[in-house]
């Protein structure tokens, strides 16, 4: 997180990558709802690490959120940039906090039904297996159901 100086309050600019997990033998997809966040039905995505590519960090992100392991990235949908006031208890953010975030969303094949990963106590999330039907309806937000839209598409063609 760089701050950024503002007239009262520095806004923070966070890096984001993640993506859409999707079953491709059963036509479903695999989004999450985050507890911490009220119940919101989400896409699993987090910050991107000094060291990672966006394309890294969105692998591990979707790893460690769904705990499903074997993946594989099959294509860029790009990205999001959004504006927002923090209001949930998060572990590294603080309540009003501004934020200024992009997020890189990728699409992702699951490989095998196994799951590995073990999350983290602070990721509190529960997955959801839904047909792309379902799951644009369950979505929170309009830009993630926009890249749901483009992942559908893109699968459509392989």
């Amino acid at each position: 997180m760089t701050p950024t100086k503002t007239n009262k309050q520095e806004t923070l600019k966070i890096v984001s990558a993640g993506g859409f997990l999707f079953d491709f033998e059963e036509e479903k997809v695999l989004l999450i709802i985050s507890h911490k966040q009220y119940g919101n039905v989400v896409v699993p995505k987090g910050k991107i690490n000094s060291a990672e590519t966006a394309e890294q960090a969105a692998l591990r992100e979707v790893a460690e959120e769904t705990g499903y392991d074997d993946i594989e990235l099959v294509a860029s949908l790009g990205a999001s940039n959004f504006k927002y006031i923090n209001k949930v208890e998060n572990y590294h953010l603080p309540i009003g906090a501004k934020v200024e975030k992009i997020v890189h969303y990728f699409l992702f094949r699951l490989k095998s039904t196994r799951q590995k990963i073990a999350r983290e106590p602070h990721e509190n999330f529960e997955n959801i297996w839904t047909t792309f039907e379902e799951a644009l309806k369950l979505l929170n937000y309009k830009e993630d159901k926009e890249l749901l839209k483009k992942a559908i598409e893109i699968y459509k063609t392989l």
